[in-house]
């Protein structure tokens, strides 16, 4: 299996498909390391599988710019894409429907996760730029559990990250 892409969804992909028994080789075309760029997004909001081809990470159904989760996103999908290829015994029209199934909602809840995060951190007014720095403060400075209680209000992109439940595939 040919894996295109040395991101995090490239290893992660390689990662499991060599733990279930399939020969990956990664290939990157980019000569350094990519420190804090993304992806060659190449998804317009269509379907993630092609025939004998399919897309992970940023390529298959990037979030958006400047939300954070993708990771998240692309790890997930690297696992879910080994776990059905290995569930499916190498067949992958059978591999990628599952893996597509499995993805549609999560995905589909991830990309929500842009607009909210940038309603929430691109302040609109000149009040809003004031107290942006000092809620950030407040904020990494309050107990843990009271951090994830107040993450837990954001809505969507908390729902969005909570919306798949993976297989255990071993």
């Amino acid at each position: 299996m040919l894996i295109s892409g040395a991101g995090v969804a490239g290893p992660a992909l390689a990662y499991w498909l060599q733990r279930y028994g399939f020969r990956p080789t990664v290939v990157e075309r980019t000569p350094a390391e990519r420190m804090g760029v993304g992806g060659h997004s190449v998804d317009l909001f269509g379907p993630a599988v092609d025939g004998r081809i399919t897309l992970v990470g940023d390529a298959g159904y990037s979030p958006g710019p400047a939300v954070g989760g993708g990771t998240s996103v692309a790890m997930v999908g690297a696992y879910v894409l080994a776990g059905e290829l290995h569930a499916a015994g190498g067949d992958h029209i059978r591999a990628f429907r599952g893996y597509e199934d499995r993805m549609h909602e999560f995905v589909r809840l991830a990309r929500t996760i842009g607009l909210a995060t940038m309603k929430s951190l691109i302040p609109a007014t000149a009040s809003q730029v004031w107290l942006m720095p000092r809620l950030i403060r407040l904020v990494t400075r309050l107990p843990v559990p009271l951090q994830r209680r107040l993450s837990a209000l954001q809505g969507d992109p908390a729902r969005a990250l909570a919306a798949i439940t993976v297989e255990n595939y071993e």
